[in-house]
């Protein structure tokens, strides 16, 4: 039997199980437990998906009807969607206030992009270099502001990572390198998929939510397990909001219907195999509104203690 322990909280978990999830008695995060490197895992996806997919477009009519339910579903969760979005445009209020900010995974590069054109001092570091090529592409105007690394090698006033920190299986390494290079008032702002379930696991389970997404997100965090890592490394969080996505509330409908591809493509408004018609894409969105996420998108905003 190998031994493991908790990313989040270092607490040890056994299991024979490889290429799963392994839920932690203590802080209730899911570690997923690869004979794989998340940075081999990761690189490789991204590479080939920015390359494969680089010329896909949205289907117009799946986006109007999206948006048509999302509207819907916002209603439906308007409380949570209005604590969401003060945390969120709190987030963004720190990153354009601050002199020099880093987004570490840019993916695609939409949020950099726009920060760089509202004047804010922004650089971008991604793992993948045809994420790099395609965005110095696109905006050769800015294609100084990013670079293909997987460590921070200049001093940032704040940082912020969207759909980041649940690849990483060094979280710890991460956290060491943030601190070291932050200065200022010194801002960690992470949005990530918390797992916010109240349903007990077990390694037999068939999960059935996007964000169980091998071999790619290594961890999904509890609040508990995101609280104990964070304050292990020096940093307290300062705000915090969960909102049960409605676009993950699709994809999950996706999965249960035998759409597999969607696990790959990741978003329900491309051509997805498994949809055949319109009104089968209709009948999904109406059966999303009443799906129970096992994970929320939540805005974690962190605040580097001062010694």
């Amino acid at each position: 039997m190998d031994h493991h322990i908790c990313l989040a909280c270092k607490h040890s978990l056994d299991t024979k199980h490889n290429n799963s999830y392994v839920f932690c008695k203590n802080c209730l995060s899911a570690n997923y437990i690869s004979s794989k490197s998340a940075l081999y895992d990761n690189k490789k996806y991204f590479n080939q998906v920015y390359q494969k997919y680089s010329q896909k477009k949205l289907i117009k009519s799946r986006v109007f009807l999206f948006n048509i339910f999302n509207k819907i579903d916002i209603f439906l969760n308007k409380q949570a969607l209005r604590e969401f979005n003060n945390i969120l445009q709190y987030s963004q209020q720190l990153i354009i206030n601050s002199s020099k900010v880093t987004e570490i995974g840019f993916g695609s590069g939409a949020e950099l992009i726009r920060y760089l054109k509202q004047g804010v001092n922004m650089f971008g570091i991604d793992i993948s270099n045809q994420a790099v090529h395609n965005f110095k592409k696109q905006y050769p105007k800015y294609k100084n502001k990013v670079v293909c690394t997987d460590t921070l090698q200049t001093k940032t006033e704040a940082i912020y990572a969207n759909a980041l920190f649940e690849h990483l299986d060094n979280p710890d390494s991460f956290l060491k390198n943030s601190k070291q290079f932050l200065y200022g008032k010194s801002y960690l702002i992470l949005r990530i998929p918390l797992l916010t379930s109240k349903y007990q696991y077990s390694l037999n389970n068939n999960f059935s939510d996007i964000n169980f997404w091998k071999p790619c997100h290594r961890m999904l965090y509890t609040q508990k397990g995101m609280k104990i890592l964070l304050e292990k490394h020096g940093f307290k969080i300062v705000k915090k909001a969960s909102l049960p996505y409605f676009g993950y509330k699709v994809m999950n409908t996706m999965l249960k219907h035998g759409c597999e591809d969607i696990m790959e493509l990741r978003n329900p408004m491309y051509e997805i195999k498994g949809v055949n018609s319109m009104y089968h894409y209709i009948l999904i969105l109406f059966q999303s509104l009443f799906v129970n996420l096992d994970c929320s998108d939540t805005i974690v905003i962190a605040q580097k203690k001062r010694l």
